[in-house]
């Protein structure tokens, strides 16, 4: 997607519109300048995810009883990381086994990263379906490809479907995390 937004920004770049705060006309600014925006979200968000794969590459496995490897082989940490980072390519190591026994914290921020990233492409969403209302009474400045018959009783009309998708995609998944566990360690379990 940052790639197809790229490619917008350079092929706009010129083109010259209305920059917006709160909705009220700005500055000017091009849509070029706003595509190559969105572009640097998506791969800022991209990048903070890909940053966590260190992080949870480290595991526990083994740990046992609180952390302390108690009913294990001394060995089998170390010798079901490396066959899990032979299958799986990662650089897998057995970490401190009673801090991975107790922590959720690299879940979490892979978490907060993907919730990010949701939170962005809901943004930008908004952004474009805004930019495209219209025909007549809405923004305008950019036009969607149809993709499906906009109404049966307005022929012409088209829908920003993808972008309705995406949202209910960001939706579903904000709706469907699970609550923080910190917030689940403290005992709040209703």
């Amino acid at each position: 997607m940052a790639k197809a937004f790229d490619d917008i920004a350079v092929r706009e770049q010129d083109t010259v519109k209305s920059g917006r705060t709160h909705l009220q006309d700005a500055v000017p600014t091009t849509i070029g300048r706003e595509f190559a925006a969105y572009a640097w979200t998506l791969r800022r968000a991209a990048n903070n995810i890909a940053n966590t794969r260190s992080q949870l590459c480290e595991i526990g496995l083994g740990g046992s009883a609180a952390g302390t490897g108690l009913n294990t082989s001394p060995d089998y940490p170390a010798r079901v990381a490396a066959e899990l980072a032979k299958l799986t390519h990662d650089p897998i190591v057995a970490s401190d086994l009673t801090a991975q026994m107790q922590s959720m914290l690299d879940l979490q921020t892979l978490s907060a990263h993907i919730r990010g990233l949701a939170l962005e492409l809901t943004r930008i969403s908004n952004d474009l379906r805004l930019l495209a209302s219209g025909p007549r009474t809405g923004l305008g400045e950019i036009t969607l490809p149809p993709v499906q018959p906009g109404s049966s009783i307005m022929p012409g009309k088209v829908n920003p479907v993808m972008f309705e998708m995406l949202n209910q995609v960001c939706y579903q998944y904000w709706d469907r995390m699970p609550p923080s566990p910190i917030w689940f360690r403290r005992g709040n379990w209703n």
